[in-house]
């Protein structure tokens, strides 16, 4: 008997598929271990265009759920097809712009099933593909993961396989679901994480193709649910020092973020102090998903000394809900050990006005050259007092630029934004 089939590409005709019983290019089936396997084999295209063929099966006429790709082979093997069952083949052609043909006519395949003790055959366990394991985020929703590779192996009769599923953490992953067609190579498990649950579990797939003896096979994969309920985020806060009676100081706040979570909570930020009497407790101004907020607050008139304020932001969480920032605010009383320099500059001109007072117990500034927008000075002093350098516009609100013991070379990269601005170095207060 002989069976031909034929599939068109470009204006050329493309003959695939012919199959001779008995003879060379038939489609002959064999057993390869446990499963199923048929032998295909085809002409080739005259067509100079076609580069190679795919080869489409599934388990229904003209319905193709399995695809193999031959290369410019003009054979292919396909495995894993279970005993008993009927399957439908067609081939298309491609070309070097992957352009493929329409199917070709349709031909099917019987698998037979294998007697045991009869000559060839074996008993052997049902097949299942492994199966990779899975990670998906918090709250991710139905889940299907697909299954392969299975058959029954070599058995007497047509058992009904039946497949089964079960999971080490009911707690995170529920029993899953299987949608599965007797005779079928394929399959599917469906599963849907528990709310707002995050771990691991592992999943066992068996198949059981229903004899005495040799009749499973199992296949376990992992799931991970990532936590999303991340704590939310705040940048840290640079320590300030002021001179008494310095009047309202805003800080920035920046990266705020209300971190991962699991709905849209309302970040809240707050500030306190350690100590009322110096700082009060800052005023903050933020709109809840910005990345950005201020700080303001006043020293006490007349007090000096030296505040920790803590800025918390709060996402509403049960459980990570929070992260804090601290820093210092130092009030200084006025001092004639200060050395103070200033520079007046309406544009990036190398021109300067640049004046400096010290004592010779208290670090030293020496300008050096303001060019480009840019203003250096040197500080000399004890290598035994770290000292800090501050920077004003008003010789009344001062913030500090920079930290270091002397000697030392600083360059304000900023000075070409201020019309005016003065610098100072103080000691560090001792703690």
């Amino acid at each position: 008997m002989i069976y031909r089939t034929e599939a068109f590409f470009g204006s050329a005709r493309l003959t695939v598929c012919a199959f001779i019983a008995g003879v060379l290019f038939a489609l002959l089936p064999f057993s390869s271990g446990a499963t199923g396997s048929v032998a295909l084999a085809w002409q080739p295209s005259t067509d100079t265009n076609v580069v190679g063929y795919n080869v489409y099966f599934g388990g229904a006429s003209e319905t193709y759920t399995n695809i193999i790709s031959a290369g410019n082979a003009m054979s292919a093997v396909v495995s894993n097809l279970v005993q008993g069952g009927t399957y439908y083949f067609a081939v298309t052609a491609y070309d070097t712009t992957g352009l493929e043909s329409p199917f070709s006519s349709e031909t099917s395949y019987e698998v037979p099933l294998n007697a045991v003790g009869s000559p060839g055959a074996a008993s052997d366990q049902p097949t299942l593909n492994v199966i990779g394991n899975l990670s998906i985020n918090e709250n991710a929703g139905v889940q299907t993961v697909d299954l392969s590779g299975i058959s029954p192996g070599a058995i007497i009769g047509k058992q009904k396989l039946k497949i089964t599923a079960t999971t080490s953490e009911g707690s995170l992953i529920p029993k899953p679901k299987i949608h599965y067609t007797s005779a079928n190579p394929t399959g599917t498990l469906i599963f849907t994480p528990k709310k707002n649950a995050t771990g691991t579990a592992t999943i066992t797939v068996t198949v059981n193709n229903g004899e005495k003896t040799d009749n499973l096979a199992a296949q376990t994969f992992t799931v991970t649910v990532i936590d999303l309920n991340q704590p939310p985020t705040l940048n840290p806060i640079s320590s300030l020092f002021l001179t008494e009676n310095a009047g309202e100081q805003t800080v920035d706040l920046s990266g705020i973020t209300s971190g991962i979570v699991t709905g849209k909570q309302k970040l809240k930020i707050t500030a306190a102090s350690s100590d009322d009497a110096l700082i009060p407790t800052p005023k903050v101004k933020y709109i809840s998903a910005n990345p950005t907020g201020t700080l303001t607050f006043t020293p006490k008139k007349n007090a000096i000394g030296t505040a920790t304020i803590t800025v918390t932001a709060n996402n509403g969480e049960k459980t990570k809900n929070l992260v804090s920032q601290t820093f210092t605010v130092t009030v200084l009383a006025p001092s004639s050990t200060a050395s103070v320099a200033a520079i007046k500059a309406s544009d990036q001109t190398t021109s300067s006005d640049i004046m400096s007072q010290s004592e010779p117990a208290s670090p030293t500034l020496t300008p050096l050259a303001h060019a480009n927008g840019q203003f250096v000075l040197t500080v000399s002093g004890s290598s035994d007092q770290e000292c800090i350098i501050q920077a004003s516009t008003n010789l009344v609100d001062w913030i500090p630029v920079w930290t270091n013991t002397p000697p030392f070379t600083y360059t304000d990269i900023n000075a070409g934004q201020f019309s005016q601005r003065f610098y100072r170095s103080v000691p560090v207060p001792a703690p």
